[in-house]
């Protein structure tokens, strides 16, 4: 079974065992979210569970939506490593992001972007598409919501949506295949 595909179903199933929870009045998103270092409510466990809770079934699936689209791509590309770049991805982009907030932060939108972002690389890079004249549809979906992202940074919304996180989590990824993949970003010959 696929790391995408593992990390799809502990989502799922966090996210219906919490639901399940929450009619019994028992609630631990509050225990599971990512406070910042500087809270009282911080533990270091966080820095991993807040990726697998999420606010609400839209939440959940768009960032398990995006998951499946993108990331069966990349774990091809990165092999075993995937799961770790999806890990530090997450704590990257939530931690950048925990500095400029004072609650508590859930989802995993920030690795679901370095995921998105990585794929935008990869898919342009391989063999198939490089003669290719046209972006995959995918991409530009891809990089259309990536701009989304900065235009809300820059107009500033108060939709409780972690965009920063976002561009965050596409910084990740770009830093990360420049070390560990530069080949990606050398001109096609």
């Amino acid at each position: 079974m696929s790391y995408v595909s593992k990390i799809l179903i502990i989502n799922i199933v966090a996210f219906g065992i919490l639901n399940f929870l929450s009619i019994y009045g028992l609630y631990f998103d509050n225990i599971l979210a990512l406070y910042p270092v500087t809270s009282n409510y911080f533990s270091p466990y966080q820095l991993i569970s807040h990726l697998f809770i999420h606010e609400n079934i839209d939440h959940l699936f768009f960032n398990m939506f995006f998951l499946l689209v993108f990331g069966t791509e990349v774990e091809k590309f990165l092999g075993k490593k995937f799961l770790s770049f999806y890990l530090f991805s997450g704590i990257f982009s939530s931690g950048l992001y925990c500095l400029g907030v004072d609650g508590a932060i859930i989802g995993s939108s920030g690795a679901v972007f370095a995921v998105m972002s990585a794929s935008i690389f990869i898919s342009l890079r391989s063999e198939r598409y490089k003669k290719l004249v046209s972006l995959k549809l995918i991409n530009i979906i891809s990089i259309s919501l990536i701009i989304l992202e900065f235009y809300y940074v820059i107009v500033g919304t108060n939709d409780n949506i972690g965009h920063w996180a976002h561009i965050f989590g596409s910084i990740f990824a770009i830093i990360y295949l420049l070390i560990n993949h530069y080949d990606l970003f050398k001109k096609n010959s």
